[in-house]
């Protein structure tokens, strides 16, 4: 593998400013801060970078008077874990105590680390040592004593190196970063599993939702509204109609017989009904008589 050069390592470390500046990956903006999507090297499923607007290299470069400007990166942190399917007690928000990058950004992880680019202990130990500082954390310590203290390259490098692995969800230790990671996923199959059983039940009152809501439109023709009806438009039905039964337990189609007088084929019926048939009807019965008689 190519070793960086010092010029190759400037450029890294200034992506984010220069994604930032051309408007790329951006998810949500305002006047003060925007919120990127990380898509180069995402640690988690949902992995976010709040950076401000502001020339602010670190962390450790706030003052208090960064306080209110802090408060507005965290609505915006609120505002996307809101567009995730997660509670926002699945996430952390916090920043790197020694971050590689030349300016301020928050990161806004879910935790169950579960990413392609997890790859390695350090990027585990960054997210999971005292290297990764929660956003109240660092208001806390503006508030107390005005800034956040850098921590010593040593220091740094002994939590990066750290081969003792706690999962950050249950009691589970090792050393052996492949079977941390296949530990996590199995904790991110079962929150899957999860989300997909919530997702089906709430698509499940959704429909009861809106069957309740056609049935209380019917009311007015006394559909009781524990009745599931389908919802269908009424012009499939003709020319049939819905005639419900007592029984509450389903609906019955039947079809509109059309009620067709029968013809009159008596001359007895046609007689009555017009005169000139009944005329017509008394001269026929007298010839016959007549010539029965002469018989």
């Amino acid at each position: 593998m190519q070793q960086m050069t010092n010029y190759d390592i400037e450029q890294e470390r200034e992506l984010l400013t220069r994604m930032l500046e051309a408007g790329k990956n951006i998810i949500i903006e305002t006047d003060q801060a925007a919120v990127l999507r990380n898509v180069k090297w995402p640690k988690a499923e949902f992995h976010y970078i709040v950076m401000p607007k502001a020339p602010i290299a670190r962390v450790t470069a706030l003052k208090p008077q960064h306080l209110p400007l802090l408060d507005h990166m965290m609505e915006l942190a609120n505002q996307i874990i809101e567009k995730t399917p997660l509670p926002p007690n699945e996430f952390r928000i916090g920043f790197e105590i020694d971050s590689f990058m030349n300016r301020l950004n928050m990161h806004v992880i879910s935790n169950d680390f579960h990413a392609f680019h997890m790859q390695r202990i350090e990027h585990w130990n960054i997210f999971n040592t005292e290297l990764f500082i929660d956003f109240q954390a660092v208001c806390a310590l503006l508030l107390a004593q005005g800034s956040v203290e850098p921590m010593s390259a040593a220091k740094v490098k002994e939590l990066l190196l750290r081969s003792e692995l706690h999962c950050n969800r249950c009691e589970f230790v090792d050393k052996n970063f492949s079977k941390l990671k296949a530990h996590l996923y199995q904790h991110w199959t079962k929150r899957r599993a999860m989300m997909d059983m919530t997702k089906s039940i709430a698509n499940t009152h959704l429909d009861l939702l809106h069957n309740h809501t056609f049935n209380a439109r019917l009311g007015a023709v006394g559909v009781p509204p524990r009745i599931l009806v389908p919802v269908r438009p009424l012009a499939a039905y003709n020319p049939i109609r819905i005639q419900f039964q007592p029984n509450p337990c389903r609906a019955q189609l039947q079809p509109i017989v059309p009620i067709i007088k029968p013809a009159n084929l008596s001359w007895q019926a046609n007689a009555q009904s017009n005169p000139t048939a009944k005329q017509a009807y008394k001269k026929q019965n007298k010839t016959a008589n007549n010539a029965y008689n002469t018989k």
